[in-house]
């Protein structure tokens, strides 16, 4: 599985980039593809027009929730990694979702 942070999920939908080719073989290559409910939050912030919200939304129908586990695991890695300002969401799109969490909703992260 495969989850995106916001910044790629922005250029997955711009017809002709990096991001939006490495997504088309990863699709071709019959990768899962997703992305976190805190990195879609940011992505619908925008800019963004209609169409692109449309085209989002069917490429990602279900983005992860993120669990109160995930937020107690997020914190501990803001922590662990000198809590810079504004990286506490980059530390929950890193921990949610499927990312990190293993399917007994251990986590692979030490």
């Amino acid at each position: 599985m495969i989850h995106f942070d916001t910044n790629f999920l922005i250029q997955t939908i711009v017809a002709g980039s990096g991001a939006h080719e490495k997504f088309q073989a990863w699709t071709k290559a019959h990768e899962q593809c997703n992305a976190s409910s805190i990195a879609w939050a940011e992505f619908l912030c925008g800019p963004l027009d209609a169409t692109g919200e449309a085209l989002a939304r069917q490429i990602f129908q279900n983005p992860k929730p993120f669990l109160p586990a995930d937020a107690a695991m997020a914190a501990r890695l803001f922590n662990q990694t000198g809590r810079r300002s504004r990286s506490l969401a980059d530390c929950m799109i890193c921990i949610g979702g499927d990312s990190l969490r293993g399917e007994a909703g251990d986590y692979k992260y030490r």
